[in-house]
């Protein structure tokens, strides 16, 4: 009789065990069942917050693209790798299209530059723009902002405002051998590096001529 006992004890310890065991399954299994799911909502978030990124990524590229086909205008020469001080505007109402903004406060944020082609950035320059009072704005550009030869683009897409696109023609300056002066006319192999001015003076001025195709050299010998 206590064989029998000892058997049905060992029988019914085993058949908590697997009951155990089963149960300690199942909570196994819900907390890797809730860490999957958990796992794929942080990656459908992760893919929501990329996708709205890139969402408004290409809405801002749309509104620069419409912004340049619409309301470009090249506006004057830049010194290449010069700081300088650019005009931009006028910054119209977007609702009435006829009102002019002048208390705007546009951030360096907001003012996008595109050297000759290359993807769009904010401007290096840490200053904000400044209202001329007319609905035109005052930029300063560093000498990142005006490095790259070529058209450099310059948009503001500003809340409540049309958006504004001006370019400008980043050119290298090059000092006139026979003034001393920068000037876009002047090409170190040409006219003895002399600006259109100073050429005309030249002909009629052989030692003012001397002296100019002397400092050429110089200026060349430079890397000037």
């Amino acid at each position: 009789m206590s064989g029998l006992s000892g058997e049905l004890m060992e029988h019914e310890f085993n058949l908590m065990k697997a009951q155990q065991d089963k149960s300690d399954e199942k909570i196994a299994y819900g907390v890797e069942y809730k860490n999957n799911y958990q796992h794929i909502i942080d990656i459908r978030e992760k893919s929501l917050r990329i996708g709205k990124k890139k969402r408004c990524q290409l809405e801002s590229e749309k509104v620069t693209e419409d912004a340049i086909k619409l309301n470009s205008t090249i506006s004057t020469n830049i010194d290449k790798g010069q700081p300088c001080d650019i005009n931009i505007g006028t910054f119209i109402d977007e609702t009435d299209g006829s009102t002019v903004l002048t208390d705007l406060s546009i951030i360096r944020e907001e003012i996008k530059i595109f050297k000759n082609g290359s993807g769009f950035e904010s401007k290096n320059n840490v200053g904000c723009a400044s209202c001329n009072d007319n609905g035109t704005y005052s930029v300063s550009l560093d000498s990142n902002d005006t490095d790259v030869e070529g058209i450099l683009t310059v948009v503001v897409n500003k809340r409540g405002a049309l958006p504004i696109c001006h370019q400008f023609n980043v050119v290298s300056y090059y000092e006139c051998s026979g003034c001393g002066n920068k000037d876009i006319t002047v090409d170190r192999n040409m006219f003895d590096g002399q600006c259109a001015e100073c050429t005309d003076i030249s002909l009629n001025d052989p030692g003012f001529n001397s002296q100019a195709i002397f400092r050429n050299k110089q200026l060349i010998r430079d890397g000037k």
